[in-house]
């Protein structure tokens, strides 16, 4: 992410939300794949809140070498992209969505961060770091 980028997001012009797939324990849910222009991601992430109201997404998908790959991607309808709405009474206010990625190419200037996967092993707690309504 570029510093511009990151600048927005710290200032409340762009809004940011999460899909945190890769992290659940358990069979990787969702993968990214190095590609000779960046990476390419493959799997779901099922619990995406703020779908139309968060203009970038950040990332958490399984890499190689049972590695955690962050990546930045805007949160909009895109090729390799499937967006299926929950349709739960708890859920409509958050906007809350299935993700589905179909081979999603994402340029490598939006990979942020590669690390091991045993560190969010060891503490599950993280795994739910998003809360419901973050917005205003």
């Amino acid at each position: 992410m570029c510093v511009i980028q990151y600048l927005k997001v710290i200032s409340g012009e762009v809004r940011g939300g999460v899909a945190l797939g890769g992290l659940q324990p358990g069979p990787a849910r969702l993968h990214a794949t190095p590609t000779q222009d960046g990476w390419r991601l493959d799997g779901d992430s099922p619990w995406v809140s703020g779908w139309g109201v968060v203009d970038e997404l950040f990332i958490a998908a399984r890499g190689p070498d049972n590695t955690v790959i962050n990546i930045v991607v805007d949160a909009h309808d895109q090729p390799g992209l499937e967006v299926t709405r929950h349709h739960l009474s708890a859920l409509n206010a958050s906007a809350t969505v299935r993700l589905v990625f179909n081979a999603l190419s994402v340029e490598a200037s939006e990979w942020l961060v590669k690390f091991p996967m045993i560190r969010h092993v060891r503490r599950p707690r993280a795994l739910r770091v998003n809360g419901s309504l973050a917005w205003e």
